[in-house]
């Protein structure tokens, strides 16, 4: 759950800044493309893990770093805002150097990494820029701050300053600069998203794909049609038939591809890959492993909802004309902010057998119950609802899971969409009603603690029924914090 927080908790001291002249150099680059880590132990003050990552806006994670141009001019190649395709310039590979400060580099120029130019001296306001790192150089160093929602703001260790968006504007092509601190999430905050390691964001399994503003209408492969190459996709209304069901599965680096359910050899595919026309319908072929024409890079935004880039030509799913009509049909086109337009939600088609009854609660369930209940009037997670379940799981000994936020973990963990016999302990996931000021819905969590009742964290930590719940919120489904199951 995302809003703009009053309390920033800094993670880390940067009061030894001396002891980095003697660390050893923590890379060498094999400038053949391989690329081998000689990393200095630390062991403690690591917040950012090592590793590749694609590092998102704040309010729209489908957009964020990448150098311009892919330049690797020195003091020159500068930082703006694009839309994530994972070419190497919009790849960040993140190294610790100790005492709690990170080194950034580009994967496409691993000999270079992100640097406030002149130091301590650097002036407010300036770009941020490409340097050659040297050990001791404490303007290539960065105190990575955990905003306690998964996002980070970059302080620089040698003037202070932090990478801000320009005066917040998300168009493609706006600059990052340097900046006082300031707490504003979505121009200071950003999300870093694992690349080769995370799942595409969509679990594997079967989903209805609704569109944007319409859930009840959504992908249907047109009479159920398996001709390869003709079949195509057409709005309908979701009756649960087996052309309108999509299986989905991870193929790895973050790509999926995308089946339906009446012929499951085949899949969604952009024909004739890398040359497919602009405004060509999107049809079904059949599957072949390494071939990119049939595999889509899903693009998360903050309401929960997906954008599809294929993976050859690098076109979007789109509905024709923003049209909601019955038949109207689903091309490709270049990726656009008409999120109305490009933007679907994969609805978990729910084929989980439910279980009667009312099971007796486990001792872990009833731990999780009470713990939950001792942060009542807690005013420590306003704005943390995820990490307020998080906690509450630790307490009882359940692993962090990582899910930054509340639709994270729905993704991640949820078990079933049926509101009925919901298990003592489980989280309830929920979706605003309300669009924010920025057109997102954002999400919520709480813990179900039996009878219709629900702790969750808003303004305090509160019980609140789940029926008036809904009031404000649309229900999503109940899962396992941390994918453990209590019972």
């Amino acid at each position: 759950m995302k809003h703009v927080y009053l309390h920033r908790a800094l993670c880390a001291s940067l009061a030894a800044l001396t002891l980095l002249s003697s660390t050893p150099s923590a890379f060498a680059a094999d400038f053949t493309g391989g690329f081998t880590a000689s990393l200095t132990a630390t062991v403690s003050g690591v917040v950012i893990a090592d590793g590749d990552y694609q590092v998102g806006l704040y309010d729209d994670q489908s957009m964020g770093w990448n150098i311009q141009y892919g330049s690797t001019e020195n003091d020159k190649a500068h930082m703006v805002v694009d839309w994530m395709n994972m070419e190497k310039h919009e790849i960040f590979r993140v190294i610790n150097r100790g005492n709690g400060l990170i080194s950034i580099h580009p994967l496409h120029a691993l000999d270079l990494c992100l640097n406030a130019q002149y130091g301590a001296a650097c002036e407010k306001a300036s770009d941020v820029i490409l340097h050659n790192y040297e050990d001791g150089d404490a303007a290539s160093l960065w105190q990575p701050i955990d905003n306690g929602d998964g996002s980070y703001t970059l302080k620089n260790a040698a003037c202070g300053y932090v990478i801000d968006l320009n005066c917040g504007n998300y168009s493609i092509g706006n600059n990052f600069l340097l900046w006082d601190q300031t707490g504003v999430d979505f121009i200071q905050s950003f999300y870093f998203m694992p690349v080769g390691v995370q799942p595409s964001g969509i679990a594997d399994g079967d989903y209805q794909i609704g569109l944007y503003n319409d859930q009840s209408l959504g992908w249907n492969i047109q009479y159920a049609s398996t001709e390869i190459d003709e079949a195509h996709m057409v709005v309908d209304g979701l009756n649960m038939e087996s052309n309108e069901i999509f299986r989905v599965v991870n193929r790895g680096n973050g790509l999926i591809s995308i089946h339906p359910l009446h012929a499951l050899d085949l899949c969604l595919n952009a024909q004739y890959g890398a040359a497919c026309e602009k405004g060509s319908d999107v049809i079904l072929h059949n599957y072949e492993d390494g071939d990119t024409a049939s595999l889509w890079q899903p693009i998360r935004h903050a309401d929960g909802s997906y954008t599809l880039k294929n993976a050859a030509c690098n076109y979007v799913i789109d509905l024709n004309h923003g049209n909601y009509s019955v038949g109207n049909n689903f091309l490709l086109w270049s990726h656009s902010t008409a999120i109305y337009i490009q933007s679907f939600y994969f609805m978990p088609v729910d084929s989980a057998p439910s279980n009667p009854g009312n099971p007796s609660v486990s001792d872990r369930q009833q731990r999780m119950v009470d713990v939950a209940l001792s942060y009542l009037g807690n005013t420590g997670y306003n704005g943390y609802c995820q990490k307020f379940v998080r906690v509450v799981g630790e307490k009882i000994g359940l692993p962090s899971g990582g899910a930054p936020t509340a639709l994270d973990a729905c993704d991640w963990w949820r078990v079933s969409t049926s509101m009925d016999n919901i298990p003592v302990g489980a989280t309830v996931y929920l979706r605003s009603k309300k669009r924010s000021s920025l057109g997102y819905k954002y999400g919520h969590v709480g813990i179900y603690i039996g009878n219709g009742q629900v702790v969750h964290a808003q303004e305090t930590v509160k019980q609140s029924s789940l029926s008036s719940m809904l009031n404000s919120y649309d229900y999503l489904g109940w899962g396992w914090q941390a994918g453990v199951d209590l019972r």
